[in-house]
């Protein structure tokens, strides 16, 4: 019985007491009362006694519950002035959204945190009375990545934007000929700008993209840096593929069919490297409309799915349990130099062309894929006014040895410049992916070699391979990726 029971109950015997003197007022039954009286007050101060903090205690229950409501019902009161009654958690990334979804930011990560080792031979052409340094190597923040993805106004108006914390930096500079030159500083960690876009989806598959984006061309530069096979993309990759460009595109996807063509000013080689006679010119990213390298480009690919899902060729790798998936993809891109462009010289624009042909297939824990590509450059009035033919070949494939977590990959990659005194391009590269959390956290590990001298064409230290000489060369290459 608790003590307010109690009291209550000691509270009415002593009613009853005091009733009873009253109806019979003689002295004795008067003492008798007072008795009791006296008792039930000595029995009611020992209870307090006994139970003052149970009695304490209840009567702090009590102030807290009350308390608690009033700030409920403060809250309550607050949060009916807001009309947003926004959501957020985590969905393939931490995201802020209406409660129809209509509007939704999503935000991304990406680090890719690398280390190098370079070997090459250079015993054969050493510098004059210097000990030629063979070894190079060191750690390097290869990649730091921002993206900032979602929707407006409702679910078919989408939108990106991505940055990425370079290596180094390239900054166009004006020209005495009105043209654009290009500098380049190591180390900067500046924050540059890579994607921009927003898109527009239609009912019957069709959508318009407009920003700055990767032009639909070669399909390993469009898987993203974070879902390859390898370390780093191929060098035929980084040689014939497409950097960033600014333009607007209309595309249709379909169950089996895809295909998209893209209007832009120009595509750029992704490497350091301007040898060679068809250099495709530094490409328009974060560039001002009156950049004269270009004076119109257009892109197209398209894609057959025969079996399987999209979403399968995302990335390189096949998944243990996934169906079986293959895809068949062709691309073009033609563009016009503007005259005085990258020829001053020139009586007239040079012209660039390019086409490409690859295929994945993935059986459910292996992958395959392969790639050719053509380029011809004809710059008009140079020295080689009839262009030149370069061809290129990607062959890569990789199987899970523990299903979802270890996985041993193999690339080969060739390549014929079509320089006077260039060799071909010849590498081989193998390594293993261990997988903690698929994607996201992975460490990869791969070793590389070329069959003859590598020439200066195509080097790209953003993949480890040095551009400088005609020697043998080695890279070792590690990497642990996380994103977020």
């Amino acid at each position: 019985m608790s003590l307010t029971n109690r009291v209550g109950l000691l509270a009415g015997f002593a009613t009853v007491a005091l009733s009873g003197v009253a109806v019979a007022e003689t002295p004795a039954t008067n003492g008798d009362a007072m008795t009791q009286i006296a008792e039930l007050k000595k029995e009611l101060a020992e209870l307090k006694a006994q139970q003052g903090d149970s009695w304490l205690t209840e009567q702090r229950a009590a102030e807290i519950r009350n308390l608690v409501q009033d700030v409920l019902a403060d809250a309550d009161g607050r949060a009916s002035l807001q009309s947003s009654g926004m959501t957020a958690g985590w969905d393939k990334g931490f995201f802020l959204a209406s409660p129809d979804g209509n509007f939704k930011l999503r935000v991304n990560g990406q680090i890719q945190f690398r280390y190098i080792l370079n070997y090459r031979d250079l015993g054969n052409n050493p510098q004059e009375g210097v000990e030629p340094d063979n070894w190079k190597h060191g750690f390097e923040n290869r990649r730091t990545k921002l993206a900032f993805t979602g929707n407006i106004v409702d679910k078919t108006w989408t939108y990106k934007v991505q940055g990425n914390f370079s290596r180094g930096s390239s900054v166009f500079q004006e020209d005495g000929d009105g043209g654009f030159s290009s500098t380049s500083s190591g180390g900067s960690g500046y924050f540059n700008l890579e994607d921009a876009w927003v898109q527009k989806d239609f009912d019957n598959g069709i959508y318009l993209r407009i920003g700055q984006y990767k032009a639909p061309y070669m399909r390993e530069e469009l898987v993203s840096s974070a879902r390859q096979l390898t370390v780093e993309r191929s060098l035929v990759n980084s040689y014939y593929g497409q950097t960033y460009t600014q333009g607007a595109s209309v595309g249709y996807q379909g169950d089996q069919i895809r295909a998209e063509v893209m209007y832009s000013d120009g595509i750029g080689r992704n490497t350091s490297s301007s040898s060679g006679n068809n250099f495709w010119g530094p490409g328009s990213q974060n560039t001002p409309w009156q950049q004269p390298t270009t004076e119109w480009a257009v892109t197209g690919r398209a894609e057959f799915m025969a079996a399987g899902e999209w979403k399968q060729f995302d990335d390189f790798t096949s998944w243990n349990g996934e169906p079986f998936g293959l895809l068949i993809g062709v691309a073009a891109n033609w563009q016009r130099g503007e005259l005085g462009g990258l020829n001053p010289g020139a009586d007239s624009p040079d012209q660039q062309f390019g086409a490409t042909a690859d295929v994945s297939a993935e059986f459910g824990g292996a992958n395959l894929y392969g790639a050719v590509v053509y380029s011809n450059g004809n710059f008009n009035g140079s020295s080689n006014d009839s262009g030149n033919s370069q061809w290129g070949i990607v062959a890569q494939g990789g199987i899970f040895v523990v299903p979802d977590t270890v996985e041993i990959f193999g690339r080969y990659e060739w390549a014929d410049p079509d320089t006077s005194g260039v060799d071909d391009l010849s590498v081989l590269t193998a390594g293993v992916n261990w997988y903690f959390a698929k994607h996201a956290a992975k460490l990869t590990v791969d070793f590389g070699f070329t069959f003859q001298d590598f020439g200066p064409v195509y080097g790209n230290s953003g993949a480890g391979w040095i551009n400088a000489g005609d020697a043998d060369e080695y890279v070792l290459r590690a990497q642990f990726q996380l994103l977020f």
